[in-house]
C-alpha cells in the first residue's frame, strides 16, 4: 500500500527579461512544453496566455535550449 504524503505543483524557471509581467502557463502548455509539443516562447498557446506581452519574445532561444 503506497501512502501520498506530499504533494507539490511543478515549479517553472524562465530568464526571459523581454516580459513585462510574469508569464503565464497552464498546465496543458506545461504538458505540451514537457511532452516536446511546444518548443518555442511564441507558441500560439502561450501568446494566448499572455497577450500583450512583446514580440520579439520570438527572438528568444528555442525551449529547452541554453541562454
Amino acid at each position: 500500500m503506497n501512502i501520498v504524503v506530499a504533494v507539490s505543483a511543478p515549479h517553472i524557471s524562465y530568464n526571459l527579461p523581454a516580459l513585462t509581467e510574469h508569464l503565464k502557463l497552464d498546465g496543458k502548455v506545461l504538458a505540451a512544453m514537457y511532452k516536446g509539443t511546444i518548443k518555442t516562447w511564441n507558441d500560439p498557446q502561450i501568446s494566448a496566455l499572455n497577450p500583450g506581452q512583446p514580440q520579439d519574445i520570438a527572438l528568444l532561444p528555442d525551449i529547452g535550449e541554453p541562454l
